[in-house]
């Protein structure tokens, strides 16, 4: 009888990690957003230097389209400066740059090799000199008012951080459609975050950060979120804006690409959150600490008390029969789940989702997650470089 009650609580402790991260959390998040004063935001025209850093590699297919992008971007000429730097690129991405039409007005860096994103942005931050510091992918577009949306709000001093919201655009591939449904899920959150204090989860294809909040990135943490926690860690706010559009291609190609994706995002980001824990810079604040802490480790948490929801299913078959049919569904939808995984004739995809895809959509995410945290926890290094695999179809 004692083995069954520690299974039982076991179960139930399990169950109640996975209710909070993905639906207490949500919950509590808007009806206490409801609460707060929204802020508002500057309608000052007042226009800082703003320098735009677009940092690539192996960029040829992007380059092209991303320069006219930025180049269209409506923002005081003289407040604006671009800079493209190139991540030892092998392509010819850089000559191919300089031969564009307006590339004068581009600031061209190199790093020497190959030495990974973060390198590539340090490299860029100390060569420029804008107030405000705009990260963009080479595949992310830009809509010509992002950076209008964007950097009135950096009038208010207790704002020292922007990030912008994503919109899939003419997607193609696997997963598509769960994708755009899972970036829109992540987008509410935000928004709920933004109004109680900060987002826990920044955009990486644009966002903006005060350049004194800024801090040298450290290699193997994704830079997105160690900028975010830069600003926050700084006393200040990193907040949503919706208004400010970045369009890009769909994020996974397929299922094995989205798996090894949030895998590595996970780990990353996991790794960001220790180092960030451990500086002098970490954030204490009560609220903010709750949300990053939710978000960061105890959703990732999640991933593993599903597996060891599974796991405990089964070995509660063998005392009680309501388990075994709870234990034979888990071998159908396992089964199914490593069918669809593996299955090469993947649907054409649309932005259309049906439940069973957003089902497999979860659990894919959910098993990329767990093999991420299975990797911070083992010490696994994680690399410092890395070559996205990129969908071609943003025209």
């Amino acid at each position: 009888m004692t083995t069954l009650v520690l299974l039982l609580v076991a179960h139930c402790l399990c169950c109640a990690v996975i209710v909070y991260s993905f639906l207490l959390y949500p919950l509590l998040v808007k009806l206490l957003s409801r609460t707060t004063k929204p802020l508002v935001k500057p309608d000052k025209e007042d226009y800082p230097p703003v320098t735009l850093i677009i940092p690539f590699h192996n960029g040829t297919p992007f380059i092209e389209r991303k320069i006219a992008n930025a180049l269209a971007i409506d923002y005081p000429r003289d407040r604006l400066d671009i800079c493209a730097v190139d991540d030892g690129s092998t392509d010819g991405s850089t000559a191919l740059l300089r031969s564009l039409p307006g590339s004068e007005r581009i600031t061209i860096l190199q790093t020497v090799g190959h030495g990974g994103k973060n390198a590539a942005l340090n490299q860029a931050i100390a060569a420029t000199h804008g107030e405000i510091v705009v990260i963009s992918d080479v595949d992310a577009m830009l809509a010509p008012d992002a950076l209008l949306q964007m950097v009135p709000w950096f009038s208010n001093p207790s704002i020292g951080g922007v990030c912008g919201q994503k919109v899939i655009e003419n997607a193609a591939g696997a997963l598509a459609g769960e994708q755009a449904c899972y970036i829109a899920h992540q987008q509410r959150i935000k928004l709920g975050e933004s109004r109680l204090h900060s987002i826990t989860t920044n955009e990486g294809k644009l966002h903006a950060v005060r350049r004194t909040c800024f801090q040298s990135l450290i290699d193997g943490v994704t830079d997105d979120l160690f900028n975010l926690l830069s600003v926050v860690g700084s006393g200040l706010r990193f907040i949503y804006e919706p208004s400010a559009i970045v369009r890009i291609p769909v994020p996974a190609t397929s299922p094995a690409h989205e798996l090894r994706r949030r895998r590595r995002i996970v780990h990353r980001s996991l790794r960001c959150m220790h180092l960030h824990g451990q500086s002098k810079h970490a954030t204490h604040r009560g609220l903010i600490r709750w949300m990053l802490l939710t978000q960061k480790v105890v959703r990732r948490a999640a991933s593993v008390m599903l597996a060891l929801l599974l796991v405990l299913n089964m070995i509660l078959a063998l005392f009680h029969k309501v388990f075994i049919l709870v234990a034979v569904m888990q071998c159908i939808a396992g089964a199914a789940f490593v069918w669809r995984l593996t299955h090469r004739g993947s649907r054409t995809a649309t932005l259309k989702s049906g439940l069973r895809d957003k089902v497999f959509y979860f659990a894919l995410g959910n098993m990329g997650t767990f093999l991420g945290v299975m990797d911070y926890v083992a010490g696994r290094h994680t690399p410092v470089k890395w070559t996205p695999q990129r969908s071609s179809h943003t025209q």
